[in-house]
């Protein structure tokens, strides 16, 4: 098990689940630029929905997950995905990411470790990240 403190040594693989394709790969982008990047063996991959997220989880280490809480689902939101990885023994690091502070508090209740405000992950993911006991490079 690889402590938040070591992180930094060993390459991560942050997965972010969203609807929004375009904030996807926006904020896929900005976490590169922030630092974490393939070129140092690190990896960002990306889920539309909690079926991707489960998908992309089972084939192989993830280290950080960025959930939506406000997922655009009728059979599951954010918080709901959350708490099935918790009782499928999924033990790494996620973050509920929403501006609804509702959805938020929820995914916290379902097993999130933090949230954050999507609006600032998106513009300030290094900090944020950082904020929350992810070290980027």
């Amino acid at each position: 098990d690889v402590g938040v403190e070591s992180w930094r040594r060993y390459a991560m693989h942050i997965l972010i689940v969203d609807d929004d394709q375009s904030f996807r790969r926006a904020l896929g982008r900005a976490i590169e630029l922030a630092g974490y990047d393939t070129e140092h063996g690190h990896r960002v991959s990306t889920a539309r929905d909690g079926d991707e997220c489960r998908r992309v989880v089972a084939d192989g280490a993830v280290d950080v997950i960025l959930m939506d809480g406000d997922l655009d689902d009728p059979r599951e939101n954010g918080p709901q995905v959350v708490a099935t990885l918790r009782q499928a023994g999924y033990t790494e690091k996620i973050i509920m990411t929403s501006s609804k502070p509702a959805l938020a508090e929820e995914g916290l209740r379902a097993g999130a470790d933090a949230s954050c405000d999507k609006v600032d992950l998106g513009v300030d993911p290094r900090t944020v990240l950082s904020s929350l006991g992810v070290s980027l490079p």
